[in-house]
């Protein structure tokens, strides 16, 4: 899913005159916004704090 919104954010940014408005630009702020906060979640959710199995901390 990441890479996907990526990948289309990438041609959306390709596509656009870098002076745009209406619906290309919100198309931008929310594909920018959706790699971006995507990224956090993933970093925050996918990787264990801690060592399982082992009883100690790290």
């Amino acid at each position: 899913m990441f890479t996907a919104v990526t990948v289309g954010w990438v041609v959306q940014i390709a596509m656009t005159p870098e002076e745009t408005h209406g619906l290309a630009f919100v198309a931008d702020f929310w594909l920018l916004l959706l790699s971006t906060v995507g990224a956090a979640l993933h970093c925050l959710f996918s990787y264990p704090s801690h060592p399982k199995g082992s009883g100690e901390t790290a």
